[in-house]
């Protein structure tokens, strides 16, 4: 008979309500054997896939996050190894390139995370290729990128060797100025005064180390010049900057002169515990020795006849070399602060003694002792003295450019034309005269300083007007000759000759007058006797 399907709300074969248990979405499908089947029902397998997508979705992610953290890993791993590569250092090194007119070439350097850091092969050339700074090797043993990418600025040592400065100064300046793109300032850029921040001037926080300079060279040319080389050795050491010392021994070569020197200092409290500059606290310990020193070559580095002229006017031209010699030996020691200080120079070469002992002390500076100068002058080098412009390096009255002209391009025009002068010579008539007349014979003069004060302001700008100086100055015989007297300077006396020279000066202070004595014996060719020559002034 037909099988007729329970009533709805009724009981199933199986006696259990259709309401018993949670509400679910469970279909019941009849099959073929009258059994009832629950599909989609929590006892089913359709939400497996879903899940099980998921779980594949976060398993890609963290794979994903660990992968690409173990990129960055090993990416800061090898970062210094990138950075050694050759590529970034040819990167690096056209972008220096394309800052100044010359060119900077790197050999190689090794870069780490942990201590040992090296450089090898660095040269700097200007921009006609020659070279003018070449280093072997930058070696950084004690630092650490590690530490210095979390704060740390101790170096610890740094050791530079085989460092060469081939330097080579023209009237434009040097090869050095034109790799790095430096020019020399002109007057009017000079004597415009620079503004001068307030604050003072700060270490970076944690400075600290040691430089080791071995082997280092410089060799030096100039115009008109044997080269110079200098070979020295020097140490700078700053681990407690608040007690900074250095010390450097080398010696000099100049044709078939030789020199040496070395010098060593400390200065202490030079930097607050903050690592501000401090000068006028500053403790200073210094000492400097040297035998032998080329003053031709200081004196064409340092320009100092062209200052001297700046400073002194166009009627006095001393140049350092003919004052000393070719050479001198030098001895300075100087200890204390900017405002208690004491020290002393010795100069000695063949036309040159000099000693000064001075003494620094609330805001004067004076003699400690007696100060004595003696120079023997030969004819050469009182011409050298007296004459402005002689033996110069290019530099003359007027610009540099004023040089005269050479001959015309047009021979027509030459033949109408006197010779052409030397190049760099001026005509006679604009040639510079002495200021004194010239001397027949080597005399020496010694100059005894007895009492010098000098007050200094706050910037250490000397107070001329109250200074105090009494000096005698002596001389042995010697032989003016062609002396030009009268107002008009038309009368020449083939020579002079004086003897028992003595001149004294005192002012005390300067402000208040100067008084000048000058006593000598005077002798003209047609005198049998010597007559008195003295003469006081009083201003």
């Amino acid at each position: 008979m037909p099988q007729s399907n329970p009533p709805s709300g009724g009981v199933n074969p199986g006696g259990a309500s259709p309401t018993a248990g949670p509400s679910t979405s469970a279909k019941a499908v009849t099959t073929g054997g009258g059994a009832v089947a629950a599909v989609g029902g929590p006892g089913g397998n359709g939400g497996k896939p879903a899940a099980k997508n998921r779980k594949i979705t976060v398993k890609i992610i963290v794979a994903a996050v660990g992968a690409l953290l173990l990129v960055v890993l090993v990416v800061a791993a090898l970062l210094p190894t990138i950075l050694s590569t050759g590529f970034v250092r040819r990167v690096i090194a056209r972008q220096i390139d394309d800052m100044i007119p010359g060119s900077l070439q790197i050999n190689e350097w090794s870069l780490s995370w942990g201590k040992g850091q090296t450089l090898h092969g660095l040269v700097l050339r200007d921009p006609g290729n020659g070279d003018v700074i070449q280093v072997g090797a930058i070696e950084a043993p004690d630092l650490s990128l590690w530490k210095f990418l979390w704060g740390s600025r101790d170096i610890g040592t740094l050791r530079i060797e085989d460092a060469v400065l081939m330097l080579v100064q023209d009237r434009d300046g040097t090869n050095l100025d034109a790799a790095l793109g430096r020019s020399i300032p002109d007057a009017s850029q000079q004597s415009k005064p620079t503004k001068k921040s307030s604050e003072p001037f700060t270490l970076p926080p944690g400075v600290s180390g040691k430089i080791e300079m071995v082997n280092t060279r410089v060799v030096y040319s100039a115009r008109a010049m044997t080269p110079l080389e200098i070979a020295v050795d020097s140490t700078f050491d700053a681990v407690d900057p608040r007690k900074v010392s250095f010390s450097f021994t080398g010696g000099t070569r100049q044709g078939s002169e030789r020199g040496s020197f070395k010098s060593q200092g400390q200065l202490t409290d030079l930097f607050d515990a903050l690592g501000r500059l401090q000068q006028d606290k500053a403790h200073v310990d210094i000492s400097f020795e040297g035998q032998g020193l080329p003053v031709t070559a200081v004196d064409r580095f340092f320009r100092v006849r062209r200052k001297l002229v700046e400073a002194l006017g166009p009627k006095l031209d001393v140049r350092l070399d003919s004052m000393l010699g070719p050479v001198a030996d030098v001895k300075a020691d100087v200890t204390g602060s900017l405002k208690d200080m004491a020290g002393q120079v010795i100069v000695r070469s063949e036309s040159v003694s000099l000693r000064c002992v001075a003494s620094l002390a609330d805001g004067k500076l004076s003699l400690a002792e007696p100060a004595g100068l003696s120079l023997r002058l030969t004819p050469e080098r009182w011409s050298d003295i007296t004459t402005p412009g002689r033996r110069g390096f290019g530099f003359r009255r007027g610009p540099i450019g004023d040089r005269p002209p050479g001959p015309p391009a047009d021979a027509s025009s030459a033949q109408t034309t006197r010779p052409a002068r030397a190049e760099g010579q001026l005509p006679l008539e604009s040639r510079p005269q002495p200021w004194a007349p010239p001397i027949g014979e080597t005399f020496d003069m010694k100059l005894a300083v007895t009492r010098l004060s000098v007050p200094l302001g706050s910037d250490f700008a000397p107070d001329l007007a109250g200074s105090s100086i009494a000096a005698r100055l002596e001389m042995t015989p010697v032989t003016l000759v062609n002396v030009r007297t009268g107002g008009d300077s038309s009368v020449v006396l083939p020579e002079v000759r004086l003897s028992d020279f003595v001149a004294s000066i005192e002012a005390v202070p300067l402000a208040k007058g100067m008084s000048l004595t000058v006593r000598s014996q005077a002798q003209l060719p047609d005198q049998a006797e010597p007559g008195l020559l003295s003469a006081d002034v009083n201003l």
